[in-house]
């Protein structure tokens, strides 16, 4: 089982909104040997903090190398300009279709106590101090700048 969480001052994109990434990464870094495994998701703005996030497999009769196991239009945007490809190619692991299911008492599911952060207190700087800061700044940046590129496409 594994807890992922977005920190209350993320300055990218939502955790909600990249969990298939979310997903291949904890695969890739933590159980490359393929052992299957539970995401949780925790929040502390709105809504119940826990999600279990549910996905979708590729049936075994599904081939691999059809187009629709494709992503779609990609953008990769470097301090020294943009790339854009209109097949970015497969998708991560085999993650798709999240769907998300309320968890109700994650102490009863993990069987153990679980703390949580106070809504407002789940920061970079919080949990690993001025280096945390100065990362969470730079993220910023750089997602401010990569915004206002990607709008000139839209």
């Amino acid at each position: 089982m594994v807890i992922v969480g977005q920190l209350d001052d993320n300055p990218g994109t939502a955790i909600d909104n990249a969990i298939e990434m979310v997903a291949a990464a904890v695969e890739t870094t933590v159980f490359s040997n393929g052992r299957e495994f539970r995401l949780i998701t925790y929040h502390t703005f709105g809504g119940p903090p826990y999600m279990e996030v549910e996905f979708s497999h590729r049936s075994v009769r599904e081939d691999p190398a059809d187009p629709t196991h494709y992503a779609g239009r990609h953008v990769r945007i470097t301090d020294r300009g943009h790339v854009i490809s209109d097949t970015a190619g497969a998708k991560v692991g085999d993650f798709r279709d999240p769907a998300w299911r309320r968890i109700n008492d994650i102490d009863v599911l993990l069987g153990c106590d679980v703390r949580s952060w106070p809504r407002g207190e789940y920061t970079a700087s919080n949990l690993f101090g001025d280096e945390g800061r100065r990362l969470r700044e730079d993220v910023a940046r750089r997602a401010h700048a990569a915004a206002e590129r990607v709008s000139e496409f839209l």
